[in-house]
C-alpha cells in the first residue's frame, strides 16, 4: 500500500472507522509506518515535552528513553494482558493500528503551542486523552474480535494491573530509594 493511502488509512482510524483497522491489523505493508509513527511521536515529545520529576527535569535525550520505554510498556502489556482474555491475535496486529494512532498525538504535539497561545490546551488535552481511549477501545475490539462488553472488562482489568503495578513501583522505590522520592515531595511542596 503506499503511503499516501497508508496516512488516509491512518486518518480513518483516527476517526473511528473499524473497517480500516481490520484492514491495518492484516495489512504487513502498514507495520513500518506504524512504527515510524510511534518514533515520530516519541521524538516530538521528547523535544516539546521534557519530564519533570521533582528537581530532576529529563534533557531530550532522559525523555526520549522515558517515552520509547512507557509506549513499550503499555504497548506489550495490552498485548500480554490479552492472552488472559484469550486472544489468538498477534503483537503485530495489535500493533499496526495502534501505531497509526500516534498521528493523532503527532498532531496535537504539534498544535500544543497554540492550543497553550489560545488558552484552550487543557481542554484539548481532555478531548485528545478520551478520544485515544476510544480508539484504544475500538482496536483493542476489532483485533482480538472481543464483544464490547468483553473489551470493557479487559479495560478495566488491564487499568487495575497497571495502576497496581506503579502503586507496587512506587512503594518498592520509597523503600529503596528514600532520598529521591523525598526530594520529589519537597519540590512539589515547594511549589
Amino acid at each position: 500500500m503506499r503511503l499516501s493511502r497508508q496516512i488516509a488509512e491512518a486518518v480513518r482510524i483516527c476517526l473511528f472507522d473499524r473497517k480500516a483497522i481490520r484492514r491495518i491489523a492484516s495489512d504487513a505493508y502498514a507495520s513500518n509506518l506504524a512504527f515510524i509513527l510511534a518514533f515520530l511521536s516519541i521524538l516530538l515529545n521528547s523535544f516539546f515535552n521534557q519530564i519533570e520529576f521533582g528537581e530532576i527535569k529529563l534533557k531530550f535525550v532522559g525523555s526520549f528513553w522515558y517515552y520509547l520505554i512507557m509506549i513499550s510498556i503499555i504497548t506489550i502489556s495490552i498485548h500480554l494482558v490479552t492472552k488472559i482474555f484469550e486472544s489468538k491475535s498477534k503483537f503485530i496486529s495489535f500493533f499496526r493500528p495502534y501505531g497509526f494512532v500516534f498521528l493523532l498525538d503527532i498532531l496535537f504535539v504539534l498544535g500544543e503551542p497554540t492550543f497553550k497561545l489560545i488558552g484552550v490546551e487543557s481542554i484539548v488535552s481532555w478531548f485528545s486523552t478520551i478520544w485515544f481511549i476510544v480508539l484504544l477501545f475500538l482496536i483493542i475490539r476489532e483485533v482480538y474480535n472481543f464483544s464490547t462488553k468483553k473489551t470493557l472488562v479487559f479495560l478495566v482489568v488491564y487499568a487495575l494491573i497497571f495502576l497496581g503495578s506503579i502503586f507496587v513501583i512506587a512503594i518498592i522505590s520509597t523503600l529503596v530509594f528514600p532520598q529521591f522520592v523525598e526530594s520529589i515531595r519537597m519540590a512539589a511542596v515547594s511549589r
